[in-house]
């Protein structure tokens, strides 16, 4: 939940919003528990998409590609919560990213886009604050030596690096859709079978440092993958239908946080195991040297863990699978995934 958004914007004429308030993680409460979860997503599975409106659409064909729709939006929710990715780097995923075993399914290699790291050079100081700045200056009050500096700021280019993980097979149903988005996945044509494959055409990303890992990994010039703009579109309109509060506002890296404290809650993650899961190395939370090295250990101690929790988590998500009515409310949805393979 966050504290003091404001849900009612105003955009101005610059394109800025009023009553803006960025959302950051500091600012997001416990986790919501498993049924408002169970809700977000059987919102999905209302959405009426290709309504009889929509000319030259055949009744069966409609069915057929608004259950595929249903199915994305779903999918997409349920592996942005179940990896607590960023949207960039969940909406990047194949099924060759995952490895099932007997008990859990692994993710090796998924992307983990590093923040841009930002520096600032001195170019001069000065008495009274400048009239004018050429590009990429800025200039800050230096309250000790009484002056003003004027800085040149840019940016390195986005680092991508990768993280391996594992998601319990008892964290159903949310298991359940995720095994059939990759069944889906690796139906599709193509050497990378994509879980979010974008039917419009693809163009370049934005980051350039992204850009070329694209470029070196997969061979692509463009992304393959429907964008991070269009994935906000999706989880926003149904975070608005499932409300939690007068000031709920779900949006893409809800879903990350909303892990992060599942993490905490159920499996009684520390510091180092979060370090571990999520990939992180500095910035979100106070680490010591020791958690650092604790947290390369990978996958057996944060596997530990998790299976420390398993019962309760089963016993919470059958409890929550009750309360929204998961069975009856999904039964036409996993109707159509068999008549349609």
């Amino acid at each position: 939940m966050v504290k003091g958004y404001q849900t009612k914007l105003t955009k101005r004429k610059d394109g800025t919003w009023e009553n803006y308030k960025r959302a950051t993680l500091d600012d997001v409460e416990d986790f919501v528990g498993w049924e408002i979860i169970l809700r977000l997503l059987l919102a999905a599975l209302r959405t009426i998409y290709y309504r009889r409106s929509t000319p030259n659409i055949p009744d069966h064909a409609r069915e057929e590609l608004r259950y595929g729709l249903q199915f994305r939006d779903i999918s997409l929710e349920v592996i942005a919560m179940l990896t607590g990715g960023r949207i960039s780097e969940t909406l990047m995923l194949h099924a060759g990213n995952f490895t099932e075993q007997s008990n859990r399914i692994v993710v090796r290699n998924m992307p983990l886009l590093k923040r841009y790291t930002v520096h600032r050079e001195e170019i001069a100081r000065s008495l009274s604050p400048p009239d004018e700045l050429e590009p990429g200056h800025q200039y800050r009050w230096d309250k000790d030596e009484k002056s003003f500096i004027i800085e040149r700021v840019y940016t390195t280019p986005r680092i991508v690096k990768r993280r391996n993980f594992p998601i319990p097979k008892w964290e159903r149903p949310l298991v359940d859709i995720l095994q059939l988005r990759i069944a889906w996945a690796n139906q599709q044509e193509g050497e990378y079978k994509w879980l979010f494959p974008t039917p419009k055409l693809p163009v370049r990303v934005e980051s350039p440092g992204v850009q070329k890992w694209i470029e070196d990994e997969f061979g692509l010039e463009v992304r393959a993958w429907i964008s991070p703009q269009r994935a906000y579109q999706v989880v926003r309109r149904l975070g608005e239908r499932v409300k939690l509060r007068e000031t709920a506002h779900i949006w893409n890296h809800w879903w990350r946080i909303m892990r992060a404290s599942q993490l905490g809650v159920d499996y009684e993650f520390e510091d180092a195991h979060l370090n571990a899961f999520f990939g992180w190395t500095g910035g979100l939370i106070a680490r010591s040297s020791m958690a650092g090295r604790y947290s390369r250990t990978g996958i057996r101690r944060i596997w530990r863990r998790m299976s420390e929790g398993k019962e309760e988590v089963e016993l919470e998500l059958s409890a929550a699978m009750e309360a929204v009515k998961w069975k009856r409310k999904t039964r036409k949805f996993f109707r159509l995934w068999e008549e349609l393979q």
